[in-house]
């Protein structure tokens, strides 16, 4: 069983999606080990009415104890890093290989930058792409290994709560997908001849009732 946990300080909406997912059986073989957050937040209240362990903490990059003494006592096997921090160099290079983030963008464009300020960021430069990426945390920003991206056409005229209603599902599903590659369960081929992940198949499968479903949870 492997386990994961979330370093987060916003509202939760990838927690929540992977949570669900492990609830409805849609990723097995995972298990949420703890919420670790900056700040009372989103993800934190989700967790505590969830059920799931939960710890606020002070975090800092000249004083990263709170956050490696919860870290080495889960030793999770994946640690998604949501947090709206940069993590300083020895959390870093102490959890080497089990750090991943998801950015808001087709890295390496648009790095260094967090949130919806990615897309923005493309929006103002005329690009016809947008999309997310999935990739290793390592000392330089958003500069790891890439895992796997996903890829969407910008509509002329579609306002940006839109788009960025896409976007999110979109990374959700490419979070998904990298955690089953991560774990050997789906297979990475290079001839593939989908260019973007993740697949239409695998994105077909959860339908407008879940995404609803995740809006109230």
């Amino acid at each position: 069983m492997r386990s994961l946990v979330f370093l987060a300080s916003g509202n939760g909406g990838n927690l929540k999606f992977i949570d669900q997912c492990l609830r409805r059986g849609r990723l097995a073989g995972h298990r949420l080990a703890r919420v670790i957050a900056d700040r009372e937040c989103g993800s934190v209240d989700y967790a505590r009415r969830v059920g799931l362990p939960a710890s606020v903490i002070t975090y800092r990059r000249e004083a990263p104890t709170a956050l490696t003494a919860l870290l080495d006592q889960d030793d999770p096997d994946l640690i998604v890093t949501n947090i709206h921090k940069i993590l300083d160099r020895d959390t870093v290079l102490r959890y080497a290989g089990r750090l991943i983030n998801l950015h808001y963008s087709l890295l390496p464009a648009f790095a260094g930058h967090i949130g919806d300020k990615p897309i923005h960021l493309a929006l103002e430069a005329g690009c016809k792409i947008v999309g997310t990426t999935v990739h290793y945390v390592t000392e330089q920003v958003d500069a790891g290994p890439i895992i796997t991206q996903s890829a969407l056409a910008v509509h002329d005229g579609e306002p940006f709560d839109e788009l960025m209603r896409r976007v999110f599902r979109s990374g959700c599903c490419n979070l998904l997908r990298s955690l089953r590659i991560l774990d050997g369960s789906l297979e990475c081929r290079a001839d593939d001849r989908q260019l973007l992940a993740p697949s239409s198949e695998e994105t077909e499968t959860i339908d407008e009732a879940f995404w609803q479903m995740l809006a109230t949870a």
